[in-house]
């Protein structure tokens, strides 16, 4: 439970720095950041996972 909790967050500031504020609450962190509408599409030997504009735009998520 000490190794999740740590886990959690870790991941808290380093995905969600500039997101969501650190402080939040599990649950609100987990709607903004893990808990989002998806489409995962095969071409050409790629995986692409497609989401929606407003989505992409407000987890600010940089294209690398």
């Amino acid at each position: 439970m000490v190794v999740a909790f740590f886990l959690f967050g870790a991941y808290k500031k380093d995905v969600g720095d500039g997101v969501i504020k650190v402080q939040s609450y599990a649950n609100t962190f987990r709607r903004v950041l893990i808990d989002f509408a998806a489409k995962i599409v095969h071409k050409g030997r790629e995986i692409i996972m497609k989401v929606k504009e407003t989505v992409w735009e407000s987890i600010n998520i940089p294209i690398p």
